[in-house]
This record gives C-alpha cells, sequence and structure tokens, in this order.
C-alpha cells in the first residue's frame, strides 16, 4: 500500500499533494481497500 502511494506521488506531486491528505485520512480510518480503489480511479 506505502508502495502505491510513493509511485503515484513521483508521478503526481502536484496533483497528490491536493489530494494526499483526504486519502490519507481514509486509510487512517482503516479503509485500506477503499483506498486503493481510490488510487486507482485517480490514476
Amino acid at each position: 500500500m506505502q508502495r502505491i502511494v510513493l509511485d503515484t506521488c513521483v508521478l503526481y506531486p502536484n496533483y497528490l499533494r491536493d489530494t494526499l491528505l483526504g486519502l490519507l485520512d481514509r486509510l487512517a480510518k482503516g479503509g485500506a481497500e477503499q483506498f486503493a480503489a481510490e488510487v486507482r480511479r485517480r490514476i
């Protein structure tokens, strides 16, 4: 999961800067599966 986030940050730094906090908030709430789906939709 962390690897996906890191790869995405490298590929889309500006976009991720605007959305990373929201995504991490979901992940912190135990929504890892939803988080992964969200990352795939945004890429």
